[in-house]
């Protein structure tokens, strides 16, 4: 019902034209940090996508938490929600900083949406309750009585994306950015191996404004970007 200016990439940047692609990388960290809403589209809704959100909901009152892990009825929405976790969408390398550089995000699938704290939160508080979780599953016939089906949660990208949101930048009180925390050869060599990136080059573009010797750099020169970058 009003203008709005919106940058999406596979209609922003021609990824047949190298010299655009190393135009549109050189600018990604301000098309992030300033955009009003950062949109995280994790595909089209699944078959168990809706109850992976409602589930979200649920669990975000504490006053619930207690009671849904130690219902077996729950175990539907438990997996519902491991299989949203599991999106491919959260291992891929570029995505880190869309988010940690974000003001705001929201996280979508298919017609279902919510805010990326909110996400954020419910990812922690799931991790938080594993072993009560996985107990469910193991008393679950529906689930063959699986002994390890959540298998390891917080290694899953969606949670270590969680984890780096907090641990990259330092915050201030009200969570706004105030500046980097680690140099680009710290950020190759921790945590960040674990996202993907097709093209290897993309080990290192994807980070270049997460660290703190390189961020502000106006002119960078991209060899090339892989076929999965914003």
């Amino acid at each position: 019902d009003r203008p709005r200016e919106i940058w999406v990439d596979a209609m922003c940047i021609n990824q047949e034209d190298n010299d655009e692609k190393n135009s549109q990388v050189s600018i990604m960290a301000s098309i992030y940090s300033n955009a009003t809403n950062v949109c995280v589209w994790l595909g089209d809704e699944g078959e168990n996508s809706h109850l992976a959100f409602e589930f979200i909901r649920r669990i975000l009152s504490l006053a619930d938490l207690d009671r849904l892990v130690q219902d077996i009825a729950s175990v539907q929405q438990c997996a519902a929600l491991l299989d949203l976790m599991r999106t491919p969408w959260f291992a891929r390398r570029w995505i880190v900083q869309e988010i940690i550089l974000a003001k705001r995000a929201t996280v979508h699938c298919g017609e279902n949406a919510m805010s990326w704290t909110d996400f954020a939160d419910a990812a922690v508080l799931f991790g938080s309750r594993v072993p009560d979780i996985a107990r469910l599953f193991r008393e679950s016939v529906a689930f063959r009585n699986h002994a390890d089906f959540l298998g390891d949660v917080r290694a899953l990208a969606a949670c270590r994306l969680v984890d780096l949101t907090y641990n990259l930048f330092r915050r201030s009180g009200e969570g706004d950015l105030l500046g980097q925390l680690h140099t680009l050869e710290t950020l190759v060599v921790m945590d960040l191996p674990s996202f993907k990136a097709s093209n290897p080059h993309d080990t290192i573009y994807a980070v270049l404004s997460l660290a703190k010797d390189t961020y502000g750099t106006e002119e960078r020169e991209v060899m090339s970007s892989s076929s999965d970058n914003p």
